[in-house]
């Protein structure tokens, strides 16, 4: 047992289990279209968050020994060019922490809310259907 190989029991032997339908993608809401739509537009937009502070820091780590020791040079009052690329690095990490929560909240939001609202119709509609009176 290691790190990348966790000591969980071999799968039993024999014919595969019969698929749970809880799990089928039609059936479980969890895991429809709309969910995986919501999670991929997720994910690219976490992307492309560290894909720039990413880039950003990188620049700014590179470029220290490249410059050489001219990071320590005054550039303008106490500032140094070593100062200013981490306000830069900093000032990236905030205005793109801004515009990624802006864009969850104009592109997620609304999907998690229209899905979460069919949910709680659905399971209204099963619960009167069950016991013939509205959910509480």
């Amino acid at each position: 047992m290691s790190l990348f190989e966790p000591g969980y029991p071999p799968p039993p032997a024999g014919p595969d289990p019969v698929p749970d339908p809880a799990f089928d993608p039609v059936v479980d809401p969890h895991r429809g279209p709309d969910r995986i739509q919501l999670r991929r537009t997720a994910r690219r937009l976490r992307h492309r968050l560290l894909a720039v502070n990413a880039a950003v820091g990188l620049t700014a780590l590179l470029l220290g020994p490249a410059l050489g020791g001219t990071t320590a040079t005054t550039v303008w009052g106490g500032w140094t060019v070593g100062m200013l690329l981490l306000a830069a690095q900093a000032a990236t990490a905030v205005v793109s922490a801004v515009r990624y929560d802006r864009a969850c909240t104009a592109q997620l939001d609304p999907r998690a809310a229209a899905l979460a609202a069919a949910l709680h119709r659905e399971a209204n509609a099963l619960h009167r259907e069950a016991t013939g009176r509205a959910r509480p």
